[in-house]
């Protein structure tokens, strides 16, 4: 079937389109949806904050979905966007970002919740075609953090993939966002290079796999994710005592939401013995050796410490937060470990610099005094 531009679709959830089966029924029937873990709650690490009393805190528990997969029939995809269905006209949000649902080109969010197709979708405009597929895709794949927290989790699933549909399954992600460090993440994950097919273009998947979200940024994670953050890490990184105990993760070579004294901290720290990186500058084995070797790590918030998903032997983490852009992604990622982490918040200069509005600072003076605590208690 055909669309014209500006063709409405329903924003729905792939888990609520398809009925609840078991693995055998779903090799025999090729489509339906499976519950590998069922929802509960998970408890996050010990944390506080140290230098100012919040009105709202951080939880010390997340709520969890079920963890499981749905296999669809006729299902398209477009490169950086959500799968979506012609008949009916339907788009999967479980693949959008929660706080930015239309932060992709094909489609417009509505002020409804729903969605318009921004271009003709034309069946003779297929480009690839699978019989079965597993959606790894997403509106900004090749962000660093986002490839963390946005399509890995989903690859809890793989294993469970390859069980009831063998080994053979192509996994679909955008060609033209190809990354180093996609490779590696992914070969860390299990997947084999021979299983990632890069496309660009429609795509057509006469049924395609839809994996739940392990975990989400800024609103759960599970056990799934511990799990698989753990195995990840295994591969990855082995121990090396000759790594440095001690790591502050500089966002001194980010574009956007710097710390103004980026320099005199990074010197705070490393007065304490802190060795100082760069994660975007490091290939990710480096990466991920260096978070799972370390007992106390320090940085801002940001996707330099996404990386907390590898740590091994970690026993706590000081986080330094804007507090015009609260996260928890840290807690997220250090769920069901044995670890704390303490946040340190810092006032925003949004009229320092139009370019980096997200700009801000933190108190010298304040800082030394919480570092110097948080060092005592790490003796």
């Amino acid at each position: 079937m055909d669309l014209p531009a500006g063709s409405p679709f329903a924003s729905i959830h792939s888990s609520d389109v398809a009925e609840l089966c078991r693995s055998d029924t779903l090799k025999a029937n090729g489509c339906g949806r499976i519950v590998f873990e069922q929802a509960g709650r998970m408890p996050l690490p010990d944390w506080r904050i140290v230098n100012r009393t919040v009105k709202q805190p951080y939880p010390i528990f997340t709520d969890f979905p079920e963890m499981g997969m749905t296999v669809l029939e006729d299902v398209y995809c477009l490169p950086f966007a959500p799968p979506f269905q012609i008949s009916p006209c339907r788009i999967f949000n479980d693949y959008l970002i929660p706080w930015s649902p239309g932060a992709m080109g094909w489609f417009t969010h509505q002020p409804d919740g729903q969605y318009r197709s921004n271009l003709a979708i034309e069946s003779s405009d297929i480009n690839h075609s699978y019989e079965i597929a597993l959606f790894m895709d997403h509106s900004i794949f090749g962000h660093y953090g986002h490839f963390m927290g946005d399509c890995l989790p989903r690859l809890h699933a793989w294993s469970h993939c390859r069980r009831i549909f063998g080994d053979k399954i192509p996994m679909i992600v955008a060609s033209e966002s190809r990354e180093t460090f996609h490779d590696r993440l992914f070969e860390a994950a299990g997947v084999s290079a021979d299983n990632v097919a890069r496309t660009m273009g429609l795509v057509h998947c006469k049924k395609l796999i839809l994996p739940s979200m392990s975990m989400s940024l800024e609103r759960y994670a599970s056990p799934s994710s511990a799990r698989l953050w753990a195995r990840m890490r295994d591969r990855l990184a082995p121990w090396n005592d000759a790594l440095p105990e001690r790591i502050y993760v500089s966002r001194t070579g980010m574009r956007l939401r710097k710390l103004a004294q980026e320099s005199e901290v990074e010197q705070l720290f490393g007065r304490y013995g802190f060795v100082s990186i760069q994660p975007e500058n490091l290939p990710v084995e480096r990466q991920a050796a260096l978070f799972a070797n370390a007992k106390l790590i320090a940085g801002e918030s940001g996707s330099g410490l996404f990386n907390l998903a590898f740590q091994g032997r970690l026993r706590s983490a000081f986080v330094m937060v804007s507090e015009g852009y609260p996260q928890m992604s840290e807690l997220l990622f250090s769920a069901g470990r044995d670890c704390e982490l303490r946040y340190h918040f810092g006032p925003t200069m949004p009229d320092i610099d139009p370019d980096d509005p997200g700009r801000w600072q933190v108190d010298l003076g304040a800082l030394e005094n919480d570092v110097a605590d948080w060092m005592l208690s790490h003796r």
